[in-house]
């Protein structure tokens, strides 16, 4: 399989194409975008994170990518072209603290110490975070945690199979995992298989928590103890319970619940992240960060 992440598309008809979706939630999407204008504009916003910041406290943000290529046939929008992480990244460098979960704890712990930061992770292990995201990451010295599925993280000689399947769904071997770790980037679980824990049976469910990690750290021979939920929603991809046995194993715990982290009060078990879609352009990236859209976060549609 090419390794090349080469472009078969030209980056506008890619980025229409994945940013495809109903007329009712493109009215939305432009309707978001006269939002973020406006505060940002009228100073509100400015007001807004003042207000925030006095009564909350430092937040974290962290955010949640998944693929990063520039492949025609990868139309979905949570996969970003290198050209968007690398402005999106460059960002991030100037205007927060961009730290590592291990840091997050002890901030954590010191909240008087604390400040604003963010922490950048990426979801489900595929290749391309190795050979595209990696890189680009690197180049702005930008830490990152990788969320890996075990069971989808073998070696080169045993990936079979996987080899046949389409180059933007192809997952890293677990050399590539580990020389991800051994570049300084964190590694978490993402569960054994990737299911909708919910839709498992509470011992099936169970397995696929406690035996992911138990499964990675034996093959990489790294400590594993960062953990995302797939889906990530509660009560719909998981639950309390589910949850509380997750907490037994693992340090922190990532969600995809939308939003921002208060360091005095997070949950590190139940971590919210802002999953990065291809359609915002750099100005929505940057509001999001900022939290413009919080209020607007229980609107599910809007970001569809």
């Amino acid at each position: 399989m090419s390794q090349l992440h080469t472009q078969d598309a030209s980056p506008e008809s890619l980025g229409a194409a994945r940013a495809r979706c109903s007329p009712a939630s493109a009215a939305l999407r432009s309707a978001v975008r006269g939002f973020a204008l406006f505060m940002h504009v009228s100073g509100l916003n400015a007001v807004r994170r003042r207000l925030s910041k006095a009564l909350l406290g430092p937040r974290l943000i962290v955010l949640a990518y998944h693929r990063v290529n520039d492949f025609a046939s990868d139309t979905s929008r949570y996969t970003v072209s290198p050209a968007q992480l690398d402005a999106q990244l460059a960002h991030i460098r100037k205007a927060y603290r961009v730290i590592s979960f291990a840091q997050a704890l002890q901030m954590r712990a010191e909240p008087q110490r604390a400040a604003d930061a963010a922490i950048i992770t990426f979801d489900d292990g595929y290749r391309d975070n190795y050979t595209c995201a990696a890189p680009i990451l690197r180049k702005h010295g930008l830490g990152a945690c990788f969320f890996l599925p075990a069971d989808c993280i073998v070696s080169a000689a045993d990936q079979g199979e996987a080899q046949a399947a389409p180059d933007h769904l192809a997952r890293m071997t677990s050399e590539q995992a580990k020389a991800l770790y051994d570049m300084g980037f964190e590694l978490g679980a993402h569960t054994r298989s990737h299911p909708y824990l919910l839709q498992l049976p509470p011992d099936a469910a169970r397995e696929e928590i406690v035996g992911s990690r138990q499964e990675l750290e034996q093959r990489l021979g790294v400590a594993i103890p960062y953990f995302a939920y797939p889906g990530g929603k509660k009560g719909v991809h998981y639950s309390a319970e589910l949850a509380r046995t997750a907490a037994e194993v693992f340090e922190v715990c990532c969600t995809t619940t939308r939003g921002r982290n208060s360091i005095r009060t997070m949950d590190t078990l139940e971590v919210r992240r802002i999953c990065v879609q291809s359609w915002w352009s750099l100005f929505h990236f940057a509001r999001e960060l900022e939290g413009t859209f919080d209020l607007l976060g229980r609107l599910p549609a809007l970001w569809q």
